[in-house]
């Protein structure tokens, strides 16, 4: 268990420095930014997710780093952003529309842990206000419920 926190914290520190080790001459790299993941309503009672994204703009592009605890051991998940909905003025309730090029899809370890990361054009996701994590069906990413973790989150776009 002790190598939950150092994973967490080598994955922090690497996403932290990956845009600040691209080309030196362009553009600066915004700061990296962590949101807490929240369990969601729909998410089955023997789940308890806890967990963070990281979100680092630079150069026209967004670097997403998911870490996620308490989940189904073994199983496929996906995860990926979404625009703002009409249900709910809350954005994880709000049942808006995925930005499917954001998709990024792993596989729990046999504790339940899961680690993921992606990257995708910031502009294809400038209009995102939520990131949500489902169970996936299979290894391609399609998901199986309406999600088991959520958070609001605000993308910056780097120029």
């Amino acid at each position: 268990m002790k190598t939950l926190p150092m994973m967490l914290t080598c994955t922090l520190l690497l996403t932290a420095c990956a845009p600040a080790m691209s080309n030196a001459s362009t553009t600066p790299a915004q700061p990296t930014r962590a949101f807490n993941l929240t369990r969601q309503a729909s998410a089955p009672e023997t789940l308890k997710p806890n967990g963070s994204i990281s979100v680092a703009n630079s150069q026209g592009t967004t670097s997403t780093s998911v870490i996620l605890f308490g989940l189904k051991p073994n199983t496929y998940y996906v995860g990926h952003y979404h625009v703002m909905g009409l249900d709910s003025k809350e954005p994880c309730t709000s049942n808006g529309a995925p930005i499917l090029s954001s998709a990024v899809v792993g596989r729990s370890d046999g504790n339940g842990d899961l680690m993921m990361n992606g990257s995708v054009s910031t502009g294809s996701i400038s209009n995102a206000a939520y990131f949500n994590i489902h169970t996936a069906a299979e290894a391609s990413g399609a998901p199986a419920d309406a999600g088991v973790a959520c958070v609001p989150v605000t993308v910056v776009n780097s120029r």
